[in-house]
């Protein structure tokens, strides 16, 4: 298969005009780093799980960090939360504003009309299929 240059470049076949014609910059000379330590020469970590509390030296004190506050005179004066009333008024559940009322006698208008055009529409259908199979039989 015989690729075109920028379907070469694309996919990373061949590296980009600007990298070929880029100047070479010559590197920084860097400090000699130290030599790494392998793992097995690393000093020992702090133990973990349940020999963590065992090895770790007690907590220090935390009374000395924060000065002592004393509390000031407490003055809390809220008044007492009326008495609920739980007691519900059998009137008041069945009773709907107007605009609600009317609301749900257009909703039950809106249904009567749908299921009449339904039935209508369900009396057209056999109409035309019993027309079809008089045709097609």
């Amino acid at each position: 298969m015989n690729m075109s240059e920028e379907l070469q470049v694309f996919r990373g076949d061949r590296p980009v005009e600007e990298v070929e014609k880029a100047p070479k910059v010559p590197s920084k000379p860097t400090a000699a780093k130290p030599p790494l330590t392998p793992k097995n020469e690393l000093p020992a970590g702090e133990p973990i799980g349940e020999f963590a509390d065992a090895a770790a030296p007690p907590p220090a004190p935390l009374t000395n960090l924060m000065p002592e506050i004393e509390p000031g005179p407490m003055k809390v004066e809220t008044e007492p939360e009326p008495p609920y009333n739980f007691d519900i008024d059998p009137d008041s559940l069945w009773a709907m504003p107007e605009a609600m009322q009317e609301r749900l006698s257009n909703l039950t208008v809106t249904v009567a009309v749908t299921h009449q055009l339904l039935d209508d529409q369900e009396r057209d259908s056999a109409r035309i299929a019993k027309a079809l199979r008089a045709l097609s039989g």
